[in-house]
């Protein structure tokens, strides 16, 4: 809905141009994925828990876990909202971009912003090149 400060869900169709896979034990790095540009969105969820040097778990000042829904929600793990950037931050699991696979299809909620603006402009990078081990 465009109706300011309404519960929103966001529906992403998502594919690249070159492989991206999760960690396995032929790739050594993961890949994560940022989405970002959701000026004034916000996210009703759990703060995104981390461990001290004491042993001791916290709240992170930043960092929300972002539930996903949809056919292909379970190619992405470890996602997050980030307040700050206002941006979606997700790790790679699944194959996404081989030829073979379709393109990824996941949604997830946000709040809109209280007051009307014109749509943003999305921008999506990622991170984390998948190397194969020899």
């Amino acid at each position: 809905t465009s109706w300011p400060g309404a519960h929103n869900v966001i529906t992403i169709t998502l594919n690249s141009a070159v492989p991206l896979f999760g960690t396995t034990p032929h790739v050594r790095c993961d890949t994560n994925i940022t989405i970002s540009g959701f000026d004034g969105a916000c996210v009703n969820g759990d703060s995104t828990r981390v461990e001290g040097v004491n042993g001791t778990y916290s709240d992170h000042p930043v960092l929300q876990n972002l539930p996903l829904t949809g056919p292909n929600a379970s190619l992405f793990n470890n996602v997050t909202w980030h307040s700050e950037m206002q941006a979606v931050i997700m790790r790679v699991v699944g194959p996404l971009g081989v030829e073979g696979f379709a393109a990824a299809i996941f949604s997830f909620a946000v709040v809109n912003p209280v007051a009307s603006q014109p749509s943003p402009r999305i921008e999506v990078k990622s991170m984390g090149i998948p190397i194969e081990l020899v």
